[in-house]
Order: C-alpha cells, then structure tokens, then sequence
C-alpha cells in the first residue's frame, strides 16, 4: 500500500476508525480518561475532540463509534455528577452537539436501533430507550424495565426463571423465546453471547455461553471452560423459530475471527464457526490454553450446513480474541493446521494454500483500556473491552511486512485516503500510491 501518508500517535486508539462527514473518528484512551476524536484526512490533525464514557456498560462489551443517519453518537461524562452520562447525537464535521439527552446512568452503549432512524440506549431505572437521531425525542422500547441489548433489534428480557430473549423494534416487541428453547438448560447470557444477523437471510446466527459459576467474591487463579458445552443455533429473525443447531460449538471462533468483507450499517461477518474438542483455561494474567485441537466451519446460515472445514491444531488464539489474529485481504486470514504449518485460508469458500512465515498481512486484536484503579484483589477489574485494531506484520505474527491492501472492517475511507487503528496511533495511506 505504500508508506503511510501520516500518522496521528497522540491519539492511542482503543477503536477501529469509522468515517463519516468527511473526518475518521476514532475512541482514544490515555491517563484512564476516554475521548472521542475527530481527525482531519488531509493530515491527521485533531479537528475536535469530546470526552466520552461508557457509564455503566458492561465492560466486556466491545467499543465501536456508533454512526446512526449523519450523526455519531456517544455517551459524554458530566463532571458535576460521576455516575451520570448525556448521550449526545453531534455533527462528525464539527463535533457540534445536535442534541443531548438528560442526564442519566446508561447500562449499555448506544448503537443503531436497526432502523437507521433511532438511536437505542439502556437507562438504570427506566430500561431501554429509543432517541430518535435527527431530535432527540426518547420513548422507552416494549421490554421489560431490566432488559439490555444482545444484538441488532434483539434483546435479553431480563428474567432468568426462564431466560427469555427476543427481537422488538424501535416501536414494538415482535416475538419473544425462552433461551433454553434454543441452546438447552445450561446456558446464560450472563455467560457471554454472540448474535449475529444476517438480514438478507432474514436469520440470526448466534452462540450462547454456558451459566457461569455463583460469584465467590475472590477471583480463582485459574478459570476452566467447558467449550464442548457451547452451541451455534440459527435463529428466524421474523419469528424467533430455531432453524438449526451445530454442537460443541461457538460463532466466529469467540471472536477471533471476526472477519466483514464489506462496508455499511448492515455489514455481517463471514459464516464461521469453532467446533472445539476440550476446554479453555484461562489465568490471571490473561495467557489462555486449549486442551485440544480446533476445527475452523464454513456454514450456510439459513440451513447449518458445513460449506468447508479445516482441522487446525490447540492454537489458544481461537478461543481468545485480545490475541493477534492474521489477516490477508477481506476474506482470507492465516490459520495453522493440525501439524502447525501455516497456510492461507479463505474464510468464505474454505480454499487454502500454504505459505510463507514472511507473507505480508494484517495482525488484528481487540484493544482494552484501563479507567480507574483496579480491585487489590483483581487487577484486571478495571480493564474494558476495546474495538479492532490492525498492524501490518508476517504470517507468522512478527512486526515487520508492506501488505498491498487493507482489508474493510479493519480502516474506512474519505475520498482517496484511507486510515486504519494501531496500537502505536491512527494511520493513513493515500490509495494507489
């Protein structure tokens, strides 16, 4: 792709950069405060800047800039009240505010109610809420006051006896199911989850973890996951109908590969999946062990049908997304096989070849960022789920390497010029230089 045309280090991106307006907007995150930043494509200079806040988010949610209409939305701190948040609607040219919501404590991020028209946000003690984006004006959704948000227009209702989730849009509830129904006893959001829809298909595809252990108090020095007691279901997003379901299993490898070939609001993942043969360990420190070896699943997800499968071996970076993944172009990513030899593999269609450790790509993560001080007891309590970040590098995982093109999901595009996120700061390259 040629040398980059600037770089802006100063930001310390904890997101993947979206474009809109004309200027790349980026989360950035240093001296445990977060910002939202809007820099100039022409050189990379700062042309606004906003402190933002996830309230009270789970802090395992991944952080994206959220693009509704014409408008990016976020959650601005008020000093005078810590606990509180605006959610704000501004200008991406200017950073001007075109609106601002009451204060209020918000228990998720604010994302496109799937109508491109309403900006949906969860408030503690009034539950989920509808903003319209050009004005502002709120009404709460048709779900219960403790529901949160699993994916596009799709919703964990908040009971547990049974688990109930469902599908409402900005103005009604359209179907509701027990979670059991889909995934078995066993099996929580409280866990983690995954859903995905791919709205042509008119379908879901979605992994549920199991029911985590009773909160003890203290954290263990090591946490064991049973991966063959997770599932993939296929899921009719009109009636809530389970269409199929693949065991042992979890959607886009636990995020690790996560890979969108195209750009827009509407953009899904390539159908993946890891069909595990043991379990997770994971420790303290963060370092992740699989107890078996892996096998990586094309599937059509109106059927579950397997379109491919590649054996691969106990890479631990297919059960842990904050690892570095590598990525070829928008559809082909570097996986092992069973013996550990690296080949090139496309996510789409299952075709392989070998390669090279030298080949030239793209090594993907997930950021996390730190607000505030830890727990002594945990130190990782105040550590938050960021969004992708890109470098180039090898095959093999080392720095180094001039990949020619970078893949969508990973940068975004005003006019000629296109930036992406890294751990060193925000990049642009000029196209076809």
């Amino acid at each position: 792709m040629g040398a980059p045309s600037w770089t802006n280090s100063a930001v310390h991106p904890v997101s993947a950069v979206a474009a809109l307006g004309g200027r790349f907007l980026a989360y950035g995150s240093s001296a445990g405060s977060l910002k939202l930043f809007a820099l100039d494509p022409a050189n990379g200079r700062v042309v606004w800047q906003q402190p933002a806040t996830r309230s009270h988010a789970a802090q395992g949610i991944p952080l994206e800039v959220s693009l509704v209409g014409s408008s990016v939305v976020y959650l601005r701190p008020d000093p005078a009240h810590p606990d509180g948040a605006h959610l704000v609607a501004g200008d991406p040219a200017t950073g001007v505010d075109r609106w601002s919501s009451p204060l209020a404590t918000f228990d998720s991020l604010p994302s496109d109610c799937g109508d491109h028209a309403n900006v949906c946000a969860g408030i503690e003690s009034s539950g989920l809420t509808a903003f319209a984006v050009t004005s502002g004006i709120s009404h709460r959704l048709d779900l219960p006051l403790d529901a949160r948000t699993l994916g596009t227009e799709l919703y964990d209702f908040g009971g547990r006896s049974p688990e109930v989730f469902g599908v409402a849009s900005a103005t009604r509830r359209v179907w509701s199911e027990p979670l059991e129904s889909i995934f078995g006893p066993g099996h929580s959001t409280d866990g983690g989850w995954d859903f995905e829809l791919y709205r042509q298909d008119g379908v879901y595809a979605a992994s549920v973890a199991t029911t985590p252990p009773p909160d003890s108090g203290a954290t263990p020095p090591t946490r064991t996951v049973d991966m063959t007691q997770m599932g993939t279901a296929g899921i009719s997003a009109a009636t809530g109908q389970r269409l199929w379901f693949e065991p042992d299993s979890y959607l886009n490898c636990s995020d690790a590969l996560f890979v969108t070939p195209t750009d827009g609001v509407d953009a899904a993942p390539l159908p993946v999946l890891c069909k595990y043969a043991g379990t997770a360990t994971y420790d303290r420190s963060g370092n992740v062990t699989l107890s078996g070896p892996t096998t990586v699943v094309g599937f059509d997800v109106r059927t579950g049908r397997h379109t491919w499968e590649w054996k691969t071996d106990a890479d631990p970076k297919l059960v842990d997304p904050t690892k570095a993944h590598v990525q070829l172009d928008d559809e082909s990513v570097v996986l092992p096989d069973a013996r550990g030899a690296l080949f090139k593999l496309n996510l789409r269609s299952g075709a392989s070849s070998a390669i090279a450790g030298t080949t030239a790509g793209w090594c993907t993560t997930f950021a996390t960022y730190t607000i505030g001080r830890p727990d002594p007891t945990d130190p990782k309590s105040n550590e938050n789920q960021g969004g992708l970040l890109a470098s180039p590098c090898r095959g093999n995982g080392s720095p180094g390497g001039s990949p020619s093109v970078l893949p969508h999901g990973i940068g975004d595009i005003v006019g000629d010029v296109v930036a992406y996120a890294s751990p060193t700061g925000v990049i642009a390259m000029r196209q076809g230089r």
